[in-house]
């Protein structure tokens, strides 16, 4: 989602989710910040 400029709904539906919600939470969950911080919080570095 970082490396590729996607937006978290872009990224939802490419991997799979039917619902963004669902993956913001889950990807809150896995990474302990929601998808809208991960770019500015440096996790372009992954």
């Amino acid at each position: 989602m970082v490396h590729e400029n996607f937006k978290a709904i872009d990224a939802a539906y490419k991997v799979g989710y039917d619902s963004p919600t669902q993956f913001s939470r889950k990807f809150k969950r896995y990474f302990g910040v929601p998808p809208s911080k991960a770019k500015e919080l440096g996790y372009a570095n992954f």
